[in-house]
């Protein structure tokens, strides 16, 4: 009935403790009224688990002398003046029944387990264990072009730069939270030697960023190659070479030449050739030294999010249904071409390894004892969903545990899936079949489920075929002679679908077919499985009306939240580590054990001013231990990539969330990075490998090195290749301002001692020496004011001095 705040009920009974003495306490009613509930009372489970929980806190971490504690009610009964239309019972009674039949609900099998576990035990499986990954392990931090390069400062072409779909996106009114822009990010396009310094604090022994598409091709085509944009990018990888940091090079994350996008983007499939020729020119200019390459981030989000929602670049949301599918299908052979490209002319003398980077969260069913909510659940890992940008879904949800060490436990119910036996969905479970993955992993071709689905969804919606295919051939002449017959606006299409080429444009209205030439083609472009993973989800099934026509219904799964997981910065991403190894013992299922990389893995928080991020260190040991486990269980894991190393411009949120391990000071003009206590934690993790078990004795990895010189060393290395983005003079400048306090505290130095500096011969922290400078300051200003007053008093007494006795000398008076 009214808005749940479980929080209240631990400062209660602590108040009752403090204000009554410590007695016992027996908690005689609690629970909530719903007005419609039905026997799936998902809301109920939550309202019980959260309360339960803080009152478990109060009684554990608190001391309260809880004795017990009661439910209400057992079943719906006449809830005084609300009737019977409100119902409070784990059980339904069925008023309308002269037998008033008593029914279990969902929340009342769940209050059982909960009696039956005495509380919310942490399962054996989420117990914290100890270890190394194997040797050779790669460790990472990951950025992209757009969300911190910037472009030169009041300058939209710096160095030859074209624009690109983002820049186009974030200075359109209303997108971006506080219209924030990429143009300047962390500037570093500028801050080359700054940024080393920060992949040198964390240790990492790689690196991975992606090109700016219209920084080495302004329109998007080999017609102009920017040589200066070119060579920005043979710096940066030179510094990294320098520091013993290995490149890992994505050559497309979202930033689109906006010269294609105004010719069709990817929903023109001229763009798979553009595609294959930029990824042609990075191979030629950058492949000798570079051996790690993904060819596209995220496909999904590019695809859905940029051509579905709208709610990334370019910002098309007209065709919710139909674009995305157009837009995918070219990712996927884009991604393939540009494969055996590098495999078929560059791989021999290159010798480096090239794949794609797909996201997914991990889905638990809402309810495990309802099969519909199992199949969506299994649909929804099947889809390879996007975790940083979703705008369909609430959040995650599952009976799992929170903090560990937090006496926050969990319920393991018979129908979760167990590790490490995997869970492996049967064919027809498997709706979409991972959209991109199952082309690219399976079979060269979308899993039949998914088109099985989309084409009874056009058919029930009276269309005579999946979402009746339309082709027209787009002539290469002016943009007179660009269409044929029918035009686009008569089926409600944009121009910008259309592209002057020769090339047959699919509109809109269908799911595309690979030909038996492409599916051989697609099939095994890769050479591991590129993974980004943040959160879970509990899902459920939810059909949509036929007429509503996109990704959401055709997938016909939605998610709710678990309200008593720990929430971050972002709306949709929960503190969930269980999930992550269970979807890496799915991928090394569903996908024959592939070779896997995790391209990305962070936690953000918003509007974040304290370094000591003890949140994002939870997350962090919590995930990477989970993914221990998963090594554990035989999952092919070769590296791990924390998103991301600085603070940086997050897309739709702007600077409002912050995902780094460095904070950036954009007040400051010269955005210096910062280490959150998370850089040092992280660095200790790659030190070490993994987590040494402290039983074993004093581990030498956990000690802070002393770097100072080896970071002298490299900084003197960088120098000259550095030498032609700006003269020595200014490096030496930037240097003494920002990476000499880094070098002197060493690279996992801890943000408290970072910020000390000696004040009077004392330590101080920098908020105590900003507030022991102010007062002295007072102190010395009132001492000047004092000063100026004394010296005031003093001159003019003197001068009355001096005229007293010329003004005796003349009174009348003075001779008597």
């Amino acid at each position: 009935m009214n808005r749940a705040a479980p929080w209240g009920m631990r400062r209660l009974l602590n108040w009752i403790k403090e204000e009554y003495g410590d007695i016992p306490i027996y908690i005689t009613e609690n629970g909530v009224g719903l007005t419609n509930p039905k026997e799936e009372d998902t809301d109920r489970i939550f309202y019980h688990k959260t309360y339960i929980n803080e009152a478990l806190k109060a009684y554990r971490l608190d001391g309260v002398d809880l004795r017990g504690y009661v439910a209400w009610s057992l079943m719906d009964n006449f809830e005084w003046l609300n009737g019977y239309t409100v119902k409070f019972g784990l059980y339904h009674v069925d008023f309308n029944n002269t037998n008033r039949p008593r029914t279990a609900r969902a929340s009342a099998r769940y209050y059982t387990e909960v009696i039956t576990n005495n509380g919310m035990p942490l399962p054996k499986e989420d117990e914290f264990v100890y270890g190394s990954f194997p040797e050779g392990f790669i460790w990472s931090a990951a950025s992209a072009a757009y969300q911190k390069n910037g472009i030169q400062k009041g300058a939209w072409r710096a160095d030859g730069k074209g624009l690109s779909i983002w820049d186009t996106f974030s200075h359109t009114p209303l997108k971006i939270e506080n219209n924030a822009t990429g143009d300047v990010a962390c500037d570093s396009y500028h801050k080359l030697a700054e940024d080393l310094v920060t992949l040198q604090n964390l240790g990492v022994s790689h690196y991975r960023f992606s090109i700016s598409w219209s920084r080495i091709l302004p329109d998007g085509t080999t017609r102009y190659i920017n040589e200066a944009g070119l060579n920005y990018y043979v710096r940066l990888i030179n510094a990294l070479l320098a520091a013993n940091i290995q490149p890992q090079v994505t050559i497309y994350h979202w930033d689109l030449p906006q010269a294609l996008q105004d010719v069709g983007g990817w929903e023109n499939e001229t763009i798979v050739q553009r595609f294959k020729e930029y990824a042609d020119v990075l191979f030629q200019r950058l492949g000798d030294k570079v051996k790690f390459w993904i060819t596209l981030n995220e496909p999904f989000v590019i695809a859905n999010q940029g051509y579905g929602y709208g709610t990334a670049a370019p910002g098309i949301s007209s065709r919710p249904g139909t674009a995305p599918y157009i837009v995918g299908h070219n990712l996927i052979k884009a991604h393939a071409e540009a494969w055996h490209l590098y495999n078929d002319v560059y791989r021999t003398s290159q010798g480096g390894v090239i794949s794609i980077t797909i996201s997914s969260d991990w889905a638990e069913p809402r309810d495990p004892s309802n099969q519909e909510d199992v199949e969506a659940a299994r649909r929804y890992v099947q889809n390879q969903l996007p975790p940083k940008h979703p705008v369909w879904y609430l959040g995650v949800g599952a009976f799992k545990p929170l903090y560990q060490g937090m006496c926050v436990p969990c319920l393991i119910s018979d129908h979760e899936w167990k590790l490490p036996s995997p869970y492996i969905p049967s064919s027809s479970q498997q709706f979409m079949g991972g959209w991109f993955a199952h082309p690219i992993f399976k079979n060269g071709d979308y899993n039949e489920v998914m088109k099985t689905r989309i084409r009874e969804r056009s058919l029930a919606a009276g269309l005579s075929k999946s979402r009746r295919e339309v082709k027209m051939k787009v002539s290469e002449a002016s943009a007179g002679h660009l269409w044929a017959t029918p035009k686009p606006e008569a089926l409600g299409l944009s121009v910008s679908m259309y592209m002057q080429s020769g090339s047959p444009v699919h509109a809109v209205h269908e799911l595309p077919e690979f030909t038996e030439n492409e599916k051989k083609r697609i099939n095994g472009t890769y050479d591991f499985f590129g993974f980004n993973h943040y959160t879970t989800v509990l899902a459920y099934n939810l059909n949509y009306p036929t007429a509503n026509s996109s990704f959401d219904a055709d997938r016909g799964v939605a998610s709710i939240t678990d309200r008593s997981w720990p929430d971050s910065g972002s709306y949709w991403l929960k503190i969930t580590p269980f999930g992550f190894r269970r979807i890496l013992n799915w991928l090394k299922e569903e996908y024959n054990d592939p070779p896997i990389y995790v391209t990305e893995n962070g936690v953000s928080q918003r509007e974040e001013t304290d370094l000591n991020d003890t949140a994002r260190i939870y997350y962090l040991r919590t995930y990477i231990n989970e993914a221990l486990k998963a090594v554990q269980d035989k999952v092919d894991l070769r590296g791990y990539t924390v998103w991301s190393a600085m603070d940086n411009f997050e897309w739709a949120t702007g600077f409002s969330e912050r995902f780094g391990l460095h904070f950036v000071n954009y007040s400051d003009p010269s955005l210096p990075r910062i280490p959150k206590a998370s850089a040092k934690f992280y660095a200790s993790v790659v030190r070490c490998n993994g987590f040494p078990d402290p039983a074993t004795g004093p581990h030498a990895c956990l000690q802070q090195p002393e770097v100072r010189q080896l970071a002298v060393q490299i900084w003197g290395t960088m120098q000259p290749l550095l030498g032609s983005q700006r003269s020595e003079n200014s490096i030496s400048t930037r240097t003494s301002t920002t990476l000499c306090p880094l070098l002197d505290a060493g690279p996992t130095i801890s943000p408290v001692r970072e910020q000390e500096v000696q004040f009077l011969g004392l330590m101080l922290s920098t908020t105590a020496a900003q507030t022991a400078l102010n007062v002295l300051f007072s102190l010395m200003l009132l001492g000047v004011c004092g000063m100026a007053f004394l010296s005031y008093r003093y001159c003019k007494r003197s001068k009355q001095e001096k005229t007293q006795p010329s003004q005796l000398e003349l009174s009348p008076v003075s001779s008597f």
